[in-house]
């Protein structure tokens, strides 16, 4: 920003050094009303309406703090037609931390993931995971027929799997299934098990941060069927996978899954995740799939899908 909009002051996050003016506005919740395009400037006009300070003092030489909250969900980028625009270009724009990048780098090139193709999974059932919508072993069945499904069907058979998740539990109740099966299972702390020093670096990280080790570097996501060895170190595990499978229901695998579609010309979530389903509740809040659990998706890319929650109207 400072190098692209020289005239502004760019301030770190809740800097107010010299600002004694502060207006709190609205803190709204995540199942409110999301925002649309225009809603932005009546924010602002609404919040300064409880005060007796003026926006119309406010100035370069007086200027002021306006405070409010929303959860993740507070910007629909359907409602206001900005599904293929403005996210896309954010997305990109938009880079995580290069230390975490780098660490993930080297999660990546580990040599039993580049040895080889694999198959990247993510699953959510850490402490703060809904059991609604699906607890671990839930999942784990799904996952397990999907990817015998994939070898079974598939010209190439791939015996490695990559396996995501921030509680250890689960992927112990998975890796015990597929080792039967014949499968080796890794994660990122298994991959770093030998190198002392890296894996203490990942395991000091908090929940979100060993997030992004395993997912991608935004700025530069080619086609996934023209990566070259130059640029192979600058995908993420679980991006730069043969076969992704995730959740819908979680953001992260959502992620994943817009990241390993961007460059597609037909929305990936439009083409092959909604059809055939409804939408419920204010602003269309709530997907609804017919016929229960199901596993939907691409050749590269599935999602275990269930009714619940529109999360990518509002994400990334």
């Amino acid at each position: 920003m400072d190098t692209v909009c020289p005239q502004l002051k760019i301030r770190g996050c809740d800097d107010r050094s010299g600002i004694s003016n502060e207006v709190i506005g609205a803190w709204r919740g995540k199942i409110e009303v999301p925002h649309v395009r225009g809603q932005f400037r009546d924010l602002v006009d609404t919040a300064f309406e409880n005060y007796e300070f003026s926006i119309d003092n406010v100035s370069v030489s007086n200027p002021a703090v306006v405070s409010w909250g929303d959860a993740f969900a507070a910007w629909d980028y359907n409602a206001t037609g900005e599904m293929g625009s403005i996210r896309k270009a954010l997305f990109k724009a938009l880079t995580f931390n290069q230390s975490l990048l780098d660490l993930g780098s080297e999660i990546f090139e580990s040599p039993e993931l580049s040895s080889g193709p694999f198959i990247g999974v993510h699953l959510r059932g850490e402490r703060d995971w809904p059991a609604v919508f699906g607890n671990a072993s839930f999942q784990v069945d799904y996952y397990v027929k999907e990817i015998e499904r994939i070898n079974s069907e598939g010209e190439q058979n791939i015996s490695t799997v990559y396996f995501s998740c921030g509680d250890p539990t689960p992927i112990h109740i998975f890796r015990t299934r597929m080792v039967l099966l014949g499968y080796t299972v890794v994660d990122k702390w298994s991959l770093l098990g030998n190198r002392s020093e890296t894996f203490e670096r990942m395991d000091a990280l908090n929940f979100d941060q060993k997030g992004i080790v395993e997912y991608a570097l935004p700025c530069c996501i080619p086609s996934l069927m023209k990566i070259t060895k130059c640029i192979l170190s600058r995908y993420q595990t679980l991006v730069g996978a043969k076969v992704f499978i995730g959740i819908m229901l979680s953001t992260f695998s959502c992620l994943v899954a817009f990241a390993r579609s961007l460059e597609h010309e037909e929305d990936f979530f439009e083409k092959h995740i909604f059809p055939n389903t409804t939408t419920i509740g204010p602003m269309d809040t709530h997907r609804m799939f017919p016929g229960g659990a199901e596993i939907r998706g691409d050749e590269e890319t599935r999602l275990l899908v269930q009714s619940g929650p529109v999360v990518m109207n509002w994400f990334p």
